[in-house]
Formats: structure tokens, C-alpha cells, sequence
């Protein structure tokens, strides 16, 4: 069902990654909104202040802590990884949702997952351990995610 009536305001702010990204915002004239931030080393607090009243907040879990240092990449590609000017990991991705959750959060959407450097439980146990209530969905890299309602 599509609402034409409906006003839809597109807002993007700077991400801190080795190449230009930028998140987004998306929000419709009844106040609903959800982000997408991902190609983030770090979470800026202009970044972070797009972040709150959101329904859904959609955000990069590119790799667990633990297993890039068991993982096939060279020292040099991990550390660019790890640097505020490459990903998020799952820690740092549930930090930011706690900072900003609200009541009206009712999906976490986990993006960017690395193959060989993280796990979707892991991500799923990470992020469901920050209490918000929301319901987490980790994407995928071969097949669509589910939809999600958020009005």
C-alpha cells in the first residue's frame, strides 16, 4: 500500500571511512524514520545526533573483535579495518544503538557482515544484548531481507 501523499525528507551526513560515505536519514511527514549508516570506522557525533527518534536503524556489524586476528586477511588490511576510517564492528555497532534506542525503535537491522570476520549469531547476540526490545535482522549478502513495517 503507497500512501502518495505521503512527504518523504532524504537528510545525509558525513561517515568516517577511507573513501567518502555518507549516511542517511529518511523520515515521513508523520514523524516516522529510520537511518542507514554503513563504510563507517566510527560514529561521529553529528553522525550519532541523526541516529535518535528513529523506528529503524539500519547499521554496518562488519566484523567480530575476536576473529579477524584468526582470519585470512594481512595484518596491514586488519588494522585499516579496525582504524576510525574503515568498519564498525559488532561492538562498536551496539554501543551506538544503545546510546540512541528509544521506545519508538522497532528494528535493528545488522549490514555488512564480512564473510570470512564475523557471524550472523554473533552479530544477532551482540546486538539483542543492548535491551532495547527491538526485533534484529541480520542482512544478508544472497538474499534479500525481510520487510519491515515500521508505521
Amino acid at each position: 500500500h503507497c500512501d502518495c501523499a505521503k512527504v518523504m525528507t532524504v537528510e545525509s551526513f558525513s561517515l568516517s571511512h577511507d573513501e567518502s560515505c555518507f549516511g542517511y536519514t529518511i523520515q515521513d511527514n508523520d514523524g516516522n524514520k529510520i537511518a542507514i549508516i554503513s563504510d563507517t570506522g566510527c560514529v561521529s557525533e553529528e553522525a550519532l545526533g541523526h541516529l535518535f527518534d528513529c523506528q529503524a536503524i539500519l547499521i554496518e556489524t562488519s566484523y567480530d573483535i575476536d576473529m579477524p586476528v584468526d582470519g585470512k586477511y594481512p595484518t596491514e588490511l586488519q588494522e585499516r579495518v579496525a582504524s576510525d576510517l574503515g568498519h564498525l564492528m559488532n561492538e562498536d555497532a551496539a554501543a551506538v544503538v544503545k546510546m540512541v534506542a528509544g521506545s519508538e525503535l522497532k528494528f535493528i537491522v545488522a549490514l555488512h557482515l564480512s564473510a570470512a570476520n564475523n557471524n550472523p549469531e554473533l552479530v544477532k547476540f551482540c546486538l539483542n544484548s543492548v535491551g532495547t526490545g527491538a526485533e534484529v535482522v541480520v542482512s544478508s549478502q544472497k538474499e534479500a531481507t525481510k520487510m519491515m513495517v515500521i508505521m
